[in-house]
């Protein structure tokens, strides 16, 4: 990755926007992370459980990714919803 000036730069935060089903999929054809930080999920998605559904099941996906990759997943341990991700 390049910073600002094309310096090469050792880190890249970016925040993946998953707000509907196949997102993380097209997310991962651009990035392929080294390493996951999976947040709280009810902030984000409010109180509609479908909609947590569906975004647990995309965080899962970017979950067996960066598994599948060798890289290290850091989940938030008070989220219920993360009990059976790698």
């Amino acid at each position: 990755a390049y910073g600002i000036a094309g310096e090469a730069v050792d880190v890249l935060i970016v925040e993946l926007g998953l707000r509907a089903p196949g997102d993380a999929r097209r997310l991962l054809d651009i990035v392929q992370p080294q390493i996951a930080v999976l947040t709280p999920l009810a902030a984000s998605a409010g109180d509609d459980p479908a909609a947590l559904g569906h975004l647990r099941d995309e965080l899962a996906v970017v979950a067996a990714a960066v598994g599948a990759a060798g890289g290290d997943l850091l989940l938030c341990g008070d989220e219920a919803l993360y009990a059976d991700l790698p």
